[in-house]
């Protein structure tokens, strides 16, 4: 009699459960990304022009 465990033996991964692996790479949480309007933009890129880098206080 044999003591040793016994191994599962699988076929070769299907597709569908690569992509899955591969969604659960991909699924981290994303930082949402602001949107602007264009006069906002207008008032960002002046600044920017006036002061380049922020002070200590901002």
């Amino acid at each position: 009699s044999s003591t040793s465990p016994k191994l599962k033996l699988t076929g070769p991964e299907s597709e569908e459960d690569t992509e899955k692996e591969d969604n659960k790479v991909h699924t981290k949480k994303q930082k949402m990304r602001t949107v602007f309007s264009q006069a906002q933009l207008c008032a960002l890129r002046e600044r920017f022009q006036r002061q380049r880098y922020l002070s200590l206080q901002q």
